[in-house]
């Protein structure tokens, strides 16, 4: 019995954490401001909606990619990037 409790307190847990992740990413996504997150190497790894917008860019020319190379590759201006 206190194991199907704790399996059935994981699954729960499991449901409540991707509500949080669903509904983060619709205020991320629905936010007017343009949002840009890089690791500590420069490299993309998220844009919102709004930040396409602003820029005139995709979610595919950036994600993946290190800040020096959209720079090189003229995606971005080297005085607003780096």
């Amino acid at each position: 019995r206190d194991i199907t409790e704790l399996n059935e307190l994981e699954r729960k847990l499991e449901h409540v954490e991707g509500l949080r992740e669903r509904e983060m990413e619709a205020v991320i996504e629905s936010m007017f401001d343009g949002l840009y997150v890089t690791d500590g190497q420069a490299n993309t790894l998220r844009l919102n909606k709004g930040f396409e917008r602003i820029m005139g860019i995709t979610h595919q020319q950036c994600v993946g990619r290190n800040m020096a190379d959209l720079v090189k590759d003229g995606v971005f201006s080297r005085s607003g990037t780096l």
